[in-house]
C-alpha cells in the first residue's frame, strides 16, 4: 500500500511542476566527426558522420565522403565505403614506426584531418583461455580470457581487440576448390575487470573492444 501511494504522490508531484522554458541554445557546429581506431596488420576502418542537434534524428553517418590515408606524408590511398559510414579497405593497413594521416573531405564541409602513429608494442606476460567458462543470460555458453601486462611508463591508454580466425574457402568459377582466403574478424567481448568497468562498461555491455586508460595500475601489472 506505501509502495502504491508512494507513485501516485510522484507522478502528482512530477505532473504539477511541468513548465514550457525558452533556452538560447546555441547552433551546431556544421562540422564532421571522424573516428577511428588503427592497428599493425589491420586495415583501417573509420567511421565518418556528422555534429548534429537532439531534435534532428536522421541518420547522421555520411556515406558520400572521400577518405584518404597518408603514410609519412605520402598518399597510400582511399578508402571504400561500406555500410553505415564505414570506410575501410583491406589492402590498406598500418605498420609500426609510420606517421599516418587520414583526410576527410564532404561536399560542404570543413575538411578534417587528423595524425597518429602505432605506440610501442605491448608486452602480453600472460593469456589464459578457458573454453567453457559459463552460460549467459539467454543460455549461451562463452568463453574467459585473462590476460596479464606491464604499464608502459610512455603510454597512458590502451586497447584489447579479441579475434578470431576463419580460413574461408574459395572455388572456381566451376565450383571447385581453389584454395581458402583467411579472414579475422573480431569477437563481440564484455568484462567483468574493474580497470575496464570504471571506463564505464559493465557486463551488460558487448562490444568488439574496449578502450581504456592506466589510472588504476599506472606502472603496475
Amino acid at each position: 500500500m506505501h509502495k502504491i501511494f508512494f507513485i501516485i504522490l510522484l507522478i502528482g508531484l512530477f505532473s504539477a511542476c511541468i513548465e514550457v522554458v525558452d533556452l538560447d541554445v546555441e547552433e551546431t557546429p556544421h562540422e564532421l566527426v571522424v573516428n577511428c581506431f588503427f592497428t599493425e596488420g589491420q586495415p583501417f576502418v573509420v567511421n565518418v558522420s556528422r555534429l548534429a542537434a537532439y531534435p534532428d534524428l536522421t541518420d547522421r553517418n555520411l556515406e558520400d565522403a572521400t577518405v584518404s590515408i597518408y603514410e609519412n606524408d605520402i598518399l597510400k590511398g582511399t578508402l571504400k565505403h561500406t555500410e553505415n559510414g564505414i570506410y575501410t579497405r583491406n589492402s590498406i593497413s598500418p605498420t609500426y614506426g609510420n606517421m599516418y594521416s587520414i583526410k576527410v573531405d564532404v561536399s560542404g564541409y570543413p575538411t578534417a584531418t587528423a595524425s597518429d602513429t602505432i605506440p610501442e608494442k605491448v608486452s602480453i606476460q600472460e593469456c589464459n583461455y578457458r573454453q567453457n567458462a559459463g552460460v549467459d543470460e539467454e543460455g549461451d555458453p562463452y568463453g574467459e580470457i585473462i590476460t596479464s601486462f606491464t604499464d608502459h611508463p610512455n603510454v597512458k591508454y590502451y586497447s584489447i581487440q579479441i579475434y578470431s580466425r576463419w580460413e574461408k574457402p574459395l572455388y572456381d568459377q566451376n565450383g571447385y576448390p581453389a584454395g581458402s582466403e583467411v579472414i579475422w574478424y573480431p569477437i563481440e567481448q564484455t568484462s567483468f575487470d574493474p580497470v575496464i568497468i570504471a571506463e564505464g562498461i559493465t557486463k551488460n555491455d558487448y562490444c568488439s573492444y574496449f578502450v581504456f586508460n592506466d589510472a588504476l595500475f599506472f606502472n603496475r601489472n
